[in-house]
């Protein structure tokens, strides 16, 4: 009775070492699983990053070429002004802006209104004279509406670069986002390696305890198997009794502890 009562203690503790490492193996697949989804969402996150990164990269590369282009027209403008300044300074002292103003103006009142013969006459006279008076400053007038094309130019390519600067700066935020939820994920992935140590771990302790128990059980119940005379039996005749074991399991029947043994032995079903 006693080898009986150990038997089926060991029995009960092999059984249950045997859920504890299925419980712990069944874990571990499950780590596994989320570390492989966490993987994949990683790869996704990477293939967008890298989208937004080359379209970032491209809008960066129109910038430095509009800046090039901008510098070269900028350097253009001061060469011009430098040869403005040298006119202007062997021109008469005269402001022939205010007189080309004036020109344009009354060439505009002309066109644009009813003048008295008196009133136009004197305003085709005073057109005239300012004409004369700028034929002194025609180079000084080609080069200034030279420079005022080149500085118009300058500042549309100015407007270029400020529009694709905020088209890469779109794409380097998105980008930006994306590698901060990448470093998330790796985070989450740190935690889960962390956690598959801590339950191998287990599992190891779990399956040497496990091995130990179904040595106890081997042990105890090849020392039953002894005192009930069935060490004189061949494999062949203790797989037959295990058979009809479990069709007496099958009808119900209550079955001893040796039997259990038995049974679990050879008839794993």
């Amino acid at each position: 009775m006693k080898r009986t009562a150990e038997l089926e203690r060991s029995l009960k503790e092999y059984d249950a070492s045997k859920k504890e490492v299925a419980i712990l193996r069944k874990e571990l697949r499950q780590l596994n699983a989320k570390k492989k989804s966490l993987i994949d969402a990683i790869k996704d996150k990477n293939r967008h990053a890298e989208e937004f990164k080359a379209k970032r990269d491209k809008y960066n590369s129109r910038i430095q070429e509009l800046k090039k282009e901008r510098e070269a027209i900028n350097a253009q403008i001061k060469e011009l002004f430098s040869r403005y300044k040298e006119l202007k300074q062997k021109a008469p002292n005269k402001d022939f802006r205010r007189m080309e103003m004036e020109l344009n103006r009354l060439e505009w009142r002309i066109q644009t209104s009813v003048l008295k013969v008196e009133k136009e006459d004197e305003l085709v006279k005073r057109i005239a004279e300012l004409k004369s008076e700028l034929r002194g400053f025609k180079d000084l007038l080609d080069l200034s509406k030279e420079i005022d094309s080149k500085k118009l130019q300058s500042k549309r390519i100015h407007s270029k670069i400020l529009e694709n600067s905020k088209k890469s700066q779109k794409y380097h935020e998105a980008f930006l986002e994306d590698i901060r939820e990448i470093r998330a994920l790796e985070g989450e992935i740190d935690d889960i390696n962390k956690k598959k140590e801590e339950v191998a771990a287990r599992l190891d302790e779990a399956k040497k305890v496990l091995e130990e128990k179904a040595e106890e059980v081997k042990r105890l119940g090849d020392l039953l198997d002894k005192e009930a005379g069935r060490e004189e039996k061949s494999e062949a005749e203790l797989k037959k009794e295990a058979e009809e074991i479990y069709e007496r399991f099958k009808k119900g029947e209550k079955l001893s502890t040796e039997d259990l043994f038995l049974l679990q032995r050879f008839h794993q079903t």
